[in-house]
């Protein structure tokens, strides 16, 4: 993962191809329906954020969540009364109790894709990722993607 800044801002230029870990090239997910077939995932990280961006097949669905992570914890996008947060969650309950919603500053989504920061956190250091959209524990679809361990120093 390389080690530089990303602007949480909607401007999508300060991502490299460099940056992709992730392009989908096995054909459409859950129907082809808009917002449901995660086609690219980026990364990038400083001392303190990892920066995510997420691009999908169509419009975000309202729906439906965005997610990084392992099974320890994992952060999700979501859409709660018109606008799209960014949150982490633990798969097993045993990092957080509830999840954390992070300020609006840390998420920009603009139509098909999101950029977001969350904590550079050791729990993801040089483990198994995984990429995934999803409606929860009963879906009507899930795309899920495992990613390359992710070589952070």
């Amino acid at each position: 993962v390389r080690d530089r800044q990303i602007k949480i801002d909607g401007d999508y230029s300060d991502w490299s191809e460099q940056d992709k870990i992730f392009s989908d090239n096995d054909g459409p997910e859950c129907d082809n329906l808009p917002g449901r077939d995660l086609k690219d995932v980026y990364i990038a990280k400083d001392k303190i954020f990892i920066y995510l961006r997420f691009v999908t097949n169509g419009q975000l669905d309202s729906s439906f969540q965005y997610l990084f992570g392992n099974e320890d914890l994992h952060m999700r996008v979501y859409q709660d009364n018109g606008a799209f947060k960014v949150s982490y969650s633990s798969g097993n309950n045993t990092i957080l109790n509830t999840s954390n919603v992070l300020p609006n500053t840390y998420i920009h989504v603009t139509g098909n894709q999101f950029e977001a920061k969350l904590f550079n956190l050791e729990t993801w250091t040089n483990k198994t990722m995984h990429a995934w959209v999803d409606q929860g524990r009963e879906t009507v679809c899930r795309d899920n993607v495992s990613l390359p361990i992710l070589l952070m120093k």
